[in-house]
């Protein structure tokens, strides 16, 4: 967990390949049209190509024809786009060349888990597992960018509800991300009030649940 210290840099800005993904989640979060979103991709030939072959690979065996960019992000879905480009940050950032970067593995990890969680405590609602799931990979997106949160969210429009939970740990995805982490780092050392009151809150989510929860997350990420 030594990748998941972040060392903040005051005044460092984003290179234009995050600034492009950055945009895009953006646009995602917001519901944009496919043509805006589709502008961004033009300025981003890489990012084109990479979704072309995602979507060729998400697809594959279908006898459709891709007839534009438009069409490739009908075809992959906005949720499936959305994953895509977070987990892409994580392996987008210069110094990862030599693996799988450990902080993409455990954002993934941590984003599946959190997503799990909460369809336990919330079945049905796809809206809060969708939002988990972002909260989850967007919580170490500081230790990779090396810079706080706050600025981090000040150039991503999140809802009110993500934001709350990242910046200052609040309402049911903040209690569900200090469960995630307590249950990434397993240490011997005492609760803190916090992960107290996550437990106390989430009843549901007993040592059992949360065992099987992690190995799936783990499982799914392992696979990505």
């Amino acid at each position: 967990y030594y990748f998941a210290r972040p060392t903040v840099i005051t005044g460092k800005h984003l290179q234009a390949s995050e600034l492009a993904l950055m945009r895009l989640l953006g646009l995602l979060s917001h519901d944009a049209d496919i043509s805006e979103i589709e502008k961004v991709f033009k300025q981003e030939p890489v990012l084109t190509v990479n979704l072309l072959r995602l979507t060729n690979s998400a697809g594959s065996g279908m006898t459709t024809r891709i007839t534009s960019l438009g069409h490739a992000i009908t075809l992959l879905g906005r949720r499936q786009l959305m994953r895509w480009l977070q987990l892409l940050l994580y392996s987008a950032t210069p110094g990862d060349e030599h693996g799988v970067s450990p902080l993409l593995q455990l954002a993934a990890t941590r984003g599946r888990l959190m997503e799990l969680f909460a369809e336990k405590i919330q079945r049905g609602d796809r809206e809060i597992s969708e939002q988990a799931f972002m909260v989850g990979i967007m919580s170490l997106i500081p230790a990779l960018l090396g810079m706080s949160m706050t600025s981090i969210l000040e150039q991503l429009p999140v809802t009110q509800r993500v934001r709350d939970a990242l910046i200052d740990g609040q309402g049911t995805l903040g209690q569900l991300l200090v469960l995630a982490q307590a249950t990434e780092e397993q240490t011997e050392t005492p609760e803190t009030e916090a992960v107290t009151a996550a437990r106390r809150a989430f009843p549901d989510l007993n040592e059992r649940v949360i065992s099987r929860c992690l190995a799936d997350a783990m499982s799914w990420a392992n696979n990505l």
